[in-house]
């Protein structure tokens, strides 16, 4: 199944945050910053990238914080 077949299916609770990545939004524990860049510490331990253009997205979620 394509990432977007499987989002459009399972995606409700979470949203996609890089080319490869989907995030369930209560997953998120905390947001770093290192430049322009951002990436998104989970509760299992993973950092996820969040890609620039998706950096907006992200930021309406309240996952990271604005500017």
């Amino acid at each position: 199944m394509s990432m977007k077949e499987a989002i459009t299916r399972y995606g409700k609770g979470g949203l996609q945050v890089h080319r490869s990545w989907w995030v369930a939004a209560d997953a998120v524990i905390d947001a770093e910053r290192d430049g322009r860049n951002w990436r998104l510490r989970l509760s299992n331990g993973l950092i996820v990238p969040v890609a620039r253009n998706r950096i907006a997205a992200t930021r309406a979620r309240q996952l990271i914080s604005p500017d």
